[in-house]
Order: structure tokens, then sequence, then C-alpha cells
């Protein structure tokens, strides 16, 4: 058999070229729809961990015509949900016990749906949802390539990942920081289109020094797990998140002005200073964002969001501070956070 011909086989080539975990998410998505055709809705579901609710990260439905997911909150998604789909889906994923594909006849919403079950060793990681009955064919395949994308998954998240939070590391900042820099000069010589408002916001937890002294460095990495288990439950799935280095973190905020995106971090801000931290209690956040801009390189964006951070800690911490507001006059307005639209959270 001439193996270089044949679709399938290129389809489970072509999940290789992924250098990034939603890239292949929806790689994986896409191969799969290429294969059985567009009469069979899919969705796949995922979480961080065993205690954490599911999250469906790439969703396709032929009523939809295309993925949406990666720019809305998880509140949007449920819109593109039929009647009763979600709980379905959530009901099927509660009734899976091994990793064997298991075809469900009838659900809650009165669908068929077949599922296949991702595991990464005993941990259930993911669940493909299709709904329909699938041809045997058609079954076996996607079990074969759902083993590809394990195998793959795990090498991307070894590489990119912090491995104390599990958020992206330093690495992979700066290395996305360079692809964006090289965007944006293609914009500024006017050969790319403008893409969406971004914003880029610096954290710093407050006396993080003294939870060391004070509570000793195990408690110190507890509050930086906890601490960033806050932003992935916060933040959008499609909102980077990065552990910049030590208890320093970065997310990018996709789709939002600078105002939206301050409004944002007050309320994040309010999150974490409202959480109890195991033994140490109550701990705050500052906050620095600068919008990104094309007329400027990169690195002056990086700039602006550190000093908008530092001016946060210099100026009674637990604050957020815009770069926009530095720079008109030197004292940045308290935004009242009330009043913000955050329905993109």
């Amino acid at each position: 058999m001439n193996y270089a011909n044949d679709p399938k086989f290129k389809s489970i080539v072509g999940l290789t070229q992924f250098r990034d975990l939603r890239g292949l998410r929806t790689g994986l998505v896409a191969t799969i729809i290429g294969e059985i055709g567009t009469d069979f809705p899919t969705r796949l579901y995922e979480r961080s961990s065993k205690t954490t609710a599911w999250s469906v990260v790439e969703f396709y439905n032929i009523a939809a015509q295309e993925k949406l997911i990666s720019s809305r909150s998880h509140q949007e998604m449920d819109d593109l949900f039929t009647s009763g789909q979600r709980e379905a889906d959530l009901a099927t994923l509660g009734r899976v016990s091994e990793a064997e594909i298991v075809t469900f006849e009838k659900t809650l919403d009165g669908r068929p749906r077949t599922i296949f079950p991702i595991y990464v060793g005993k941990q259930l990681l993911s669940g493909l949802i299709i709904e329909g009955h699938l041809p045997q064919e058609e079954q076996v395949f996607i079990d074969t390539i759902l083993q590809v994308y394990t195998n793959l998954f795990l090498l991307l998240k070894n590489s990119i990942q912090d491995c104390l939070t599990g958020l992206l590391n330093r690495q992979v900042f700066d290395r996305n920081i360079q692809k964006m820099d090289s965007f944006v000069s293609k914009k500024r010589r006017g050969t790319e289109e403008d893409q969406e408002n971004c914003c880029l916001a610096f954290f710093d937890i407050d006396h993080f020094k003294r939870v060391n002294d004070n509570f000793g460095h195990l408690h110190g990495d507890e509050v930086l797990v906890l601490f960033s288990n806050l932003m992935k439950e916060f933040f959008r799935e499609s909102d980077d998140k990065y552990r910049y280095g030590g208890e320093e973190f970065v997310a990018v905020l996709k789709g939002v002005s600078l105002e939206l995106a301050t409004n944002i971090l007050n309320k994040f801000r309010d999150r974490v200073a409202s959480y109890l931290f195991p033994q140490v209690g109550q701990i705050t956040v500052s906050i620095g964002v600068a919008h990104f801009d094309k007329s400027v390189p990169m690195v002056t964006v990086i700039e602006r969001a550190d000093k908008a951070v530092y001016y946060s800690k210099d100026n009674g911490r637990n604050r957020v501070t815009s770069w926009a507001d530095i720079a008109s006059d030197g004292q940045p307005k308290v935004l009242d956070a009330s009043k913000s639209d955050v329905s993109l959270i």
C-alpha cells in the first residue's frame, strides 16, 4: 500500500506540525471532521485535573459552520449548544470509567453519542464527543489518531509548561513575543492586516518574600500554584497565561480594549484579595497593563507593562495601573470595576 497517498495517513502526519496545545486541539478536531464529514457535531472537552469541571475547548456544529470558541468566554459558549446538549455531554462524560470507546444510543437530549476518552496514564485528560452513529471503521481511525494526539500532547505540554504552576513558561513567552514582533513589523510596513485588540498584563504578588520567610518555601510554592489556578479559572482559555519568573506572571488578553482590560484586571485583583490561601491567609497582587501598539516594537510594550506594575507596587500595591494613565499625566485613575463590561470573562 502506498501510504504517502493515503488521506488518513496524511492527516495523522499533519498533526505533527503543531507546536502549541491550542493549535494541536484545533488540528485534531479539524482532522476528524475532515475524515468523517460535517454531519456529526463534535466537541472536545478538557479539564486540568480530576477535581476541576469540564471545559469545552473545541466545538464544531453543522449549524454553526465554524468554530468560534477561541474568541469566546465559557459563558458565551453556551449559546453554541442546542437545548440540553451540554447537559447530555456532561452526563456522558460522567459515565466514563475506562479508556474505551463508548457508544450511547440515547442520552438526556434524546440523541445518540459516541465518546472517545483520552487518558494520560490513569488520568482522564479529555473527552471527544461525537453525535450520531459512527461506522466501526471510523471509530478505529479516530481511536488511532487520538493515540497519536495524546503522545504529541504530552511532548508539547512538557516542553512549554512551567513545571510548578502548569502555566506557559518564560521560554514560550519569549518565543511568542518574537512572533508578535514580526507580525507587528509587517503591519508597520503595511503588509499585514490589522489584528484584534490585545493587552499585555504583568502580575506581581505583593510581599511574596514575606510568605517564604514566614511560612517556608513549600507554602510559598503552594501560593504560586493556587494563584496560577485562579488565573486559569478567571481568564479565558484563549488568553495566554505565563509564569514569567518567581512570583511574576503575565497574561495576554485578546480582543479587548485597554479600558476593558483594566476593568477585567481589577475584577481579578479583587478575586485574589478575597481568596484565603491555606496557612498564609490573604495575599494581594499588583498589576500593570499596556496595549499592543503597532507603532512600537514589542519590547517597548513589555517595558510599558513592567513600568506600570512597578508603579502599582510603589503606590500602595493591590492595584491595577494602565500605562496610558502614566503616560498621560503620571496619575493613574482608579476605574470603577463595578461598571466594567466583563462579559468576555
